[in-house]
């Protein structure tokens, strides 16, 4: 932002400057002729953004919810920093406090912003939102939903004839959170999505500026055609954006790459013919029928875990067990999510955190909750 022309800068976050990198960045800034002010507060309360907002006391060019880069005239940039997102939760476990915990920052922050700033005529109203409130996480409904907002609010905004703009945020590498997350990170590449740094974080903001007019203020970024064609040729489409027909026209060409047709029924289609008459010779009692089924779910399971893991399905043996690949809360939400979507059976989360957990067991486990399911239909 220096680099750009900016030389007025307001902080705000809720611990003020107390970090001696802080520190040291705002000397930085200070020395290279840029004024600084750092306001503890914080966003989610509207007293302390208001309050903010009256202690600068030149014109305010424009907003960020969140510290990134951009251009920005010689007026004062304000910033707003983003607290830690909450510990991962399936919906059904995520309390109260956990849920507000993860929307309050994003949610209240990003709309006592609004509030506060609606009677200054600003150049732009930028929010950092995340490819997570577009596509969805496994255990991050919280996340997915406040950025969720975060889109339709700048939308909202360019309904009301101001400036705004959110931006959805992929992988960016060597910094930021996903840098200090790198499981994060992984089980975003295994969905197809590709890193990016600081510098190409810069132009995307920067052509987002610059070309106001041509888009409805929601950018979604990350998403790389080659990284979706290398999981398409292997069959790898578990719980990847592949699922999503909002983008049809991106996978479109991915799609085309299907040379196995084999692979393509198993991995993608449960209610082919093959499976439905699995299923209904397991239900007349044949222990061959049911030991075939149950062949056939494992190879399933495991081309599912091979193409979250990135690996050869010869890599993941049917008699390994889960915690070998350091299955977790949330690859094991990501595996039942995907494993709901392909065989429609739900299984309880803590079916794959056992250590004890195989294969094996946990095909031999859906099998049975599979006819169940039938025989009660």
């Amino acid at each position: 932002m220096l680099e750009r022309g900016a030389r007025n800068f307001v902080f705000m976050n809720r611990s003020g400057a107390t970090s001696l990198a802080a520190v040291e960045h705002i000397k930085q800034l200070e020395a290279q002729g840029a004024q600084v002010a750092v306001i503890k507060g914080d966003v989610s309360l509207f007293e302390d953004v208001e309050r903010t907002v009256k202690s600068i006391k030149v014109p305010v060019a424009g907003v960020i919810h969140a510290a990134m880069n951009l251009d920005v005239s010689d007026f004062v940039f304000l910033t707003v920093a983003d607290i830690d997102l909450s510990k991962e939760s399936l919906f059904d476990d995520m309390t109260a406090t956990k849920w507000n915990a993860g929307l309050h920052p994003k949610v209240r922050g990003a709309w006592n912003l609004h509030r506060a700033l609606a009677e200054t005529s600003l150049d732009f109203f930028l929010v950092t939102s995340s490819v997570a409130g577009t596509v969805g996480l496994a255990a991050e409904s919280n996340y997915c939903a406040a950025n969720a907002y975060l889109d339709a609010l700048a939308r909202h905004r360019r309904q009301l004839g101001l400036p705004g703009v959110s931006i959805a945020l992929g992988c960016i590498s060597e910094v930021g959170y996903l840098h200090e997350q790198p499981d994060v990170e992984d089980m975003l590449r295994r969905k197809g999505f590709s890193a990016y740094n600081e510098e190409e974080v810069t132009a995307i903001v920067d052509t987002a500026l610059c070309f106001e007019d041509s888009y409805n203020g929601h950018i979604v970024t990350g998403l790389e055609i080659e990284g979706i064609d290398r999981l398409s040729q292997r069959g790898d489409l578990h719980g990847t954006i592949f699922d999503d027909v909002r983008l049809a026209i991106l996978t479109e060409k991915a799609k085309a790459r299907f040379d196995n047709a084999s692979v393509q029924k198993v991995a993608r289609s449960p209610q082919e013919p093959d499976l439905d008459a699995a299923i209904s010779a397991a239900m007349r009692g044949s222990t061959e029928a049911q030991q075939a089924l149950h062949q056939i779910v494992c190879t399933v399971l495991r081309r599912i875990l091979a193409g979250m893991l990135l690996v050869g399905l010869e890599r993941i043996a049917q008699d390994a067990h889960l915690a070998d690949f350091g299955m977790d809360s949330m690859l094991g939400a990501e595996f039942r999510t995907a494993l709901f979507k392909t065989l429609k059976c739900d299984v309880p989360l803590a079916v794959f955190l056992q250590e004890s957990m195989d294969m094996n067991a946990l095909g031999a486990f859906v099998v049975t909750k599979m006819l169940s399911i039938r025989l009660n239909a």
